[in-house]
């Protein structure tokens, strides 16, 4: 967090001093209509508290702030006028049909998000008896809905190519949603008020996302800023005034509701004791009376965010049903135009399955400007009109290289299959590791415990002791560190070797070595009688038959970057990170599930041949060295010129990276290359050592600690397949790309940092939701990785990354040890560092 905090972007455009800036920003400003806009805004919303609550509605007091209210407002739309496009919010803007309603619909909207998320955590307190965090894990529903709701909206506007629609669905399903809360009752089933919420968040969801995309698709470019601002401010300004009506409903309501259902309490002392305190000072056969008071008292003030909602319905079809995201037909370029007429020839004269003949070539024209505009298609003329008799393939793939607009179909569908073959792989892959995860932990530690426990078969729950907890946390950070260490000394040769001798036979070497890396871990704990455990670390020695897990992923990508064109690359490199994302999401669930219905012997095994199915996809994909090789001619002489080609090739790599090395002089970089450092200790500590973390702490079956791993992975999913794009699409508007990485990282150091401050906390529900939360900070390595192209030319981009490996297996070589020994220091030392909670056994017996 400290380095994103003091870290700077480049400047990418000259800037003129901060003193002239200030000097004239005064001028620009219109702070005579901000300071009238504010003191109006000031005594309207201090009649509407006061109204009803401290003072009567017909008090002259409130009376004379809402008339001045009227009267200073009145003032500031006159100035606006006079003020014209200088003024705080300039008049031609509301004269925007769009902004107009986007402005009232994302006020009513926001007014009722402010109200249900202010008055349903405090039915779940007064009414369910729920405590504060519980009734904010209960509004789990709410929250998760309306962010997957303005998600989905998002995604399909775009698609449908029209704003009203969504915007009318997800009022109408708020309206609904809402009125259905108006029917909360003490006595609610758990499943109808999830469901009640569930249908409001997602409608929510949609339809405050709308008057954004309208005001960013309906308005011109510079209005954008002050539209978004509008936007806003009638948000929060409206819900505001809800918040304090809301208020006066509850209070109005409240005192004649406890008359009626708790005649024998005084409304003075329930009022003093609030919502969560009144059931501390009441007995018993009271609490039910005040419940039902304060029931109705709250689904009264319900009725008006659903009356709101229903208002945004109506005023949705208000928004213009011009089509979004489709630009207008645009004539086509006259170099484009001409180039696609002349080419056209050439590709259909090459229809033909045979060589071309110099009468033949002779029959298309050509004239100076083709020759300016089309030098590569030119230069193949000049080839047929020397008496060249080129054949049709060689043509067809010279004229598809010259021009990307033309064929290549086929090729590009034989090369995308092989693009999916590759996404299997690494789905197996990622299946794989994270299946094996829990269940080795669960092997290692039975093992260290029947050494412990000669007498007889111990049980899982014997098995937490701090000693044999312990052994286990270093056996598994060492485990680590060998894996580093090996990887650390073997990746690059064998990366240097798949350059040399192809892809795939290293990539099969890889899978070979990974599979007999993993046969010698179980075979050490299924015979502990024989082998001591501590030769587990004898394994990842195993990875120097290909390199280990590194260099096979390395070569999966490398032949992934070969088949396609490079302006695929990304969506092919985006379909194999989903593969692997998917992978960790289904891989601990998974497991868990053959732990809990088998044993963990099945669930290793079951990752162990899933490691091994990696192969038999790799039979489907070409090998793509060929593709880059040079011809056999400049081969030979090459071979005959270095005898000891592969030696030389590792040496001139080793020097060129050094030297790139040396020159990473700026103290930015240094700061955003220490981020990656981080990137091992995280990924360690919140998949291997968070399951044995879970299990000692809070006595949880291993075999269940794999479905927290599950949450993690599906929020890391959302986290970069939209959360991060549609917060990445959004601040490109506003911002450079250097600076909206900058920004997107900032962020997600703070999620991270609350996520793991909350899962040291001794509840294990608050350590899931930090799991949670910590989960939406996992697009910091992706961000630093982008931030970090910023300080470097883009020649040297793949230097970069070879570098940035080299720092992630850097931190990977402390961060086992390290785990390790606070997960210790955390046992040794009990109270807040490792608070055990009591068995759910023990909690039963006692109640």
């Amino acid at each position: 967090m400290l380095i994103m905090l003091i870290l700077r972007v480049p400047e990418q455009t000259t800037k003129p001093p901060m003193s002239s800036v200030l000097v004239k920003l005064p001028r620009k400003l219109d702070l005579l209509g901000f300071a009238l806009f504010a003191i109006a805004c000031t005594m309207f919303l201090t009649a509407i508290n006061w109204g009803g609550a401290t003072y009567p509605w017909s008090s002259a007091k409130v009376i004379g702030l809402l008339c001045g209210s009227g009267g200073i407002l009145a003032l500031f739309i006159t100035w606006a006028i006079h003020q014209g496009d200088e003024a705080l919010i300039p008049p031609h803007i509301l004269q925007e049909r769009n902004l107009f309603f986007g402005c009232w619909i994302s006020g009513l909207q926001g007014g009722a998000t402010i109200m249900v998320g202010y008055y349903l955590p405090l039915w779940f307190q007064a009414v369910k008896g729920a405590s504060p965090t519980d009734s904010g894990l209960m509004m789990l529903p709410t929250m998760i809905s309306q962010i997957l709701g303005s998600i989905t909206s998002g995604a399909v506007v775009r698609k449908l190519h029209y704003v009203p629609p969504w915007a009318i669905i997800g009022s109408v399903m708020t309206a609904v949603g809402t009125g259905l809360i108006t029917t909360f009752t003490a006595d609610m089933s758990k499943g109808k008020w999830i469901g009640y919420q569930i249908i409001a968040g997602f409608g929510r969801g949609a339809a405050l996302n709308m008057p954004i995309v309208a005001s960013q698709e309906y308005l011109s470019r510079d209005s954008i800023a002050i539209a978004s601002s509008a936007i806003a401010l009638c948000q929060y300004l409206t819900g505001s005034v809800a918040i304090s009506v809301a208020q006066a409903i509850f209070q109005n309501r409240l005192t004649p509701a406890l008359e009626k259902y708790a005649p024998n309490v005084d409304p003075a002392i329930i009022l003093d004791a609030g919502a969560t305190g009144y059931a501390d000072i009441l007995p018993a056969d009271q609490l039910p009376g005040v419940r039902l008071a304060y029931n109705e008292a709250l689904v009264k003030v319900f009725f008006l965010p659903t009356a709101t909602a229903a208002v945004a319905a109506l005023l949705s079809f208000g928004f213009s049903w011009k089509k979004i995201g489709v630009e207008e037909h645009k004539e086509m370029p006259p170099a484009v135009s001409d180039h696609v007429q002349i080419l056209t020839p050439f590709i259909t004269f090459l229809k033909a399955p045979r060589p071309l003949t110099l009468h033949e070539a002779c029959s298309i024209s050509m004239d100076g400007a083709f020759v300016r505009l089309h030098p590569q298609v030119a230069c193949l003329a000049i080839i047929l009109f020397s008496h060249t008799v080129v054949s049709h393939n060689r043509l067809v793939t010279m004229l598809e290289e010259a021009s990307p607009l033309l064929g290549g179909q086929r090729r590009a569908a034989s090369r995308w299959s092989s693009i999916y073959w590759l996404s299997t792989v690494v789905f197996c892959l990622s299946a794989a590791g994270f299946m094996l995860n829990v269940p080795l932990t669960q092997l290692i530690e039975e093992n260290i415990c029947t050494r412990y426990a000669p007498q007889g078969a111990p049980t899982e729950r014997h098995c937490k002791s701090d000693e044999i907890q312990s052994k286990l946390a270093y056996l598994n950070g060492n485990l680590s560190l060998v894996e580093a260490v090996v990887g650390l000394f073997v990746a690059f040769p064998f990366g240097v070797l798949a350059d040399r001798v192809g892809r795939k036979p290293v990539i099969f070497l890889s899978v070979i070595g990974t599979s007999l890396a993993l046969a010698w871990e179980l075979a050490v704990i299924a015979f502990p009688k024989i082998v001591q455990v501590q030769a587990i670390l004898a394994g990842p020695l195993f990875t120097v038959v290909g390199g280990g897990n590194t260099v096979l992923l390395a070569n999966l990508y490398s032949i992934a970057s070969d088949l396609v064109a490079q302006s695929d690359r990304a969506s092919a490199f985006f379909l194999m990170a989903f593969s692997s994302l998917v992978g960790a999401c289904l891989g601990p669930a998974l497991s868990s599930k053959l732990m809990e219905t088998f044993s963990p012997w099945i669930a290793a095994f079951a990752s162990f041949f899933v490691n091994l199915i990696a192969w038999i996809p790799l039979f489907f994909v070409p090998e793509t060295l060929s593709i880059s090789k040079p011809d056999s001619d400049d081969d030979s002489h090459l071979e005959e010129s270095q005898p000891d080609s592969f030696k030389f090739h590792l040496s001139q790599s080793l020097q060129l990276l050094i030297a790139y090395l040396g020159s990473l002089k700026s103290c930015s970089m240094a700061l955003v290359l220490a981020t990656f450092l981080t990137v091992a200790p995280e990924i360690l500590g919140t998949s291997q050592f968070m399951a044995q973390y879970i299990s000692k702490r809070f006595d949880w079956p291993l075999a269940e600690t794999g479905y927290l791993l599950t949450l993690r992975g599906v929020i890391h999913m959302a986290v970069l397949l939209f959360i991060l794009p549609l917060l990445s699409k959004l601040l490109l508007r506003y911002r450079n790309p250097a600076v909206k990485d900058l920004i997107l990282a900032r962020a997600s150091v703070v999620f991270a940092a609350v996520g793991a401050l909350c899962m040291a906390a001794p509840q294990i529900r608050v350590v899931m939701a930090g799991l949670a939360v910590h989960s939406l900070g996992s697009g910091l390595a992706p961000l630093c990785r982008s931030l970090a192209t910023t300080y470097v030319a883009p020649q040297d981009t793949s230097k970069l990354n070879t570098v940035i490996g080299i720092v992630e297996t850097t931190g990977s070589l402390f961060a086992g040890p390290a785990l390790a020994w606070l997960f210790e220091t955390g046992m040794r030392l009990g109270g807040l560092m490792l608070v055990r909670t009591p068995p759910l056994e023990e909690v039963r017996d006692s109640d």
